[in-house]
């Protein structure tokens, strides 16, 4: 089963100077109500960013119980980085998806700590880990096209990331 960290490689950067671009254009409200959006967009690319920098950090498991700590720190990054992307102020006009996505993306957190607990309990090659294994790549891939949807290409993380 693939690691946090192989899973999460480094996110790619969001597409802000085209929303920039578009800001030029209309009246004054829309210019603003679309110079904050591209601003939420970049704080929120950049709470993806701190969190690929975390799980970068995270070491390449050796043995079941590496295995065990390293689900645990990758399941707190999430934790974290759902709770930053909670305290946000979103009352800009985002997509609808921005809202759905932040759910998918908070549920990592809980797969991963599933996915430590069936490594200890039952091994890492035991049918419990392939099954939370699965369970948090379907979860990512949600996510990973809600995050497409609302243009939070820097906020896709797994395999599913192209």
């Amino acid at each position: 089963m693939k690691t946090a960290h192989a899973r999460a490689t480094p996110l790619a950067l969001s597409c802000v100077a085209a929303l920039l671009a578009v800001a030029g254009c209309g009246s004054s409200s829309e210019q603003q109500s679309t110079a904050a959006a591209a601003d939420m967009k970049a704080q929120v690319t950049q709470v993806c960013r701190n969190a690929s920098a975390s799980f970068d950090q995270l070491s390449l498991p050796t043995s079941q119980d590496e295995a065990v700590k390293v689900q645990r720190e990758a399941a707190q990054i999430f934790k974290n980085a759902t709770g930053k992307l909670n305290e946000l102020k979103t009352n800009t006009d985002l997509p609808a998806d921005y809202k759905s996505w932040i759910g998918a993306y908070g549920q990592l957190s809980g797969l991963n700590s599933k996915a430590a607990e069936a490594f200890k309990k039952s091994g890492i090659t035991s049918d419990q880990a392939i099954q939370a294994g699965q369970e948090w790549e379907a979860q990512a891939g949600k996510a990973n096209d809600l995050a497409r949807q609302a243009g939070l290409t820097g906020c896709v993380v797994g395999k599913s990331k192209s």
